[in-house]
């Protein structure tokens, strides 16, 4: 671990290294045996895991950390997730429920805010932020970010909608509102959605490349579908599923935008109900999809019939 953050003390039990490409079978039985406790709206699949540990600008020697007790059994993993855009550090980790009230896990959050506090120095003349996303009924970890400094600044609400077999049959190619067509996902359509996607999301930063490339890295072609005026991008969505998620045959709706200079035109509700057909069309049971609380869309996804599943809550230390 080439990092001047300390890693937490001997006295706890475990024997510490960085995380490597190999150790992602092994992650994934820690990930499970919490998940069997903490029932978690997006678990730690190993996709999820490998997608954190191996995508592009992560580097994992410097930015994870594991913990083995002495039979060489992983107990405790933790990740760091750099947004330069932002700027913005994201941590994430999961520890054994049998090791839990032992202080580890406050210890590796110590580890990995100090490891946090080096990437956003780095990044010189700019301010940035640390942040934690707990699931809102985790009440013990949501105590420990509060404990250790980190306040509460976003919540996310995580919303579902059973898939009946009888969703609107809109097929991609149709006509959209005042002429726009809704067609598949491909490379060409999708240069056109990034540069929707930098202009939508512009205020926050929201462009960061890291983040662009891990919606492409899940997406779904036969899910994903753009809106096109005349030979322009308006609109897109991006859906993906995880067969290693242990809640069924989910469908994500992992993000859906229109350029601002055409919301409020029909195109967002012409590409959500595209994508619900193709889900239901490959026999999905759930479709699912994360909105900030705060997000005028929810009144969109609540005339699907979307129903709040339940909700995340970021805690952020503001540097």
């Amino acid at each position: 671990m080439t990092t001047t953050a300390p890693p937490p003390g001997a006295h706890l039990g475990l024997t510490w290294r960085a995380l490597t490409a190999a150790d992602v079978d092994t992650a994934a039985e820690l990930a499970s045996r919490a998940e069997a406790v903490d029932r978690s709206l997006h678990p730690f699949t190993r996709g999820r895991i490998e997608g954190l540990l191996l995508s592009p600008g992560t580097e994992p020697e410097r930015d994870s950390l594991a913990g083995f007790d002495g039979a060489g059994v992983l107990r405790a993993a933790g990740l760091l997730q750099a947004e330069s855009s932002h700027p913005r550090v994201m941590l994430w980790a999961t520890l054994d429920p049998a090791w839990r009230g032992r202080g580890v896990g406050r210890a590796l959050l110590g580890w990995q805010e100090g490891r946090a506090r080096e990437i956003l120095m780095a990044a010189s003349g700019r301010r940035g932020r640390i942040g934690v996303l707990v699931d809102e009924h985790l009440a013990d970890r949501r105590r420990m970010c509060v404990a250790a400094g980190y306040a509460p600044t976003r919540t996310v609400q995580n919303l579902e909608r059973a898939l009946s077999g009888d969703e609107p049959p809109t097929a991609p190619g149709a006509s959209g509102p005042a002429g726009v067509r809704i067609v598949g996902w491909s490379p060409a359509a999708g240069d056109g959605a990034r540069a929707v996607h930098d202009v939508a999301f512009d205020r926050v930063a929201a462009q960061d490349p890291q983040i662009w490339s891990g919606l492409l890295r899940r997406l779904r072609p036969a899910w994903s579908f753009v809106a096109i005026d005349g030979a322009e991008v308006v609109g897109f969505v991006i859906s993906s599923h995880d067969p290693q998620d242990g809640h069924g045959r989910v469908a994500y709706s992992d993000l859906l935008a229109v350029r601002p200079d055409r919301a409020g035109a029909g195109i967002g509700r012409a590409l959500l109900t595209t994508a619900l057909h193709a889900y239901s069309a490959d026999d999905m049971d759930v479709a699912r999809l994360d909105v900030d609380a705060r997000n005028p869309a929810r009144d969109l996804y609540a005339g699907f019939g979307y129903r709040l599943r339940g909700s995340g809550v970021l805690y952020s230390i503001e540097l």
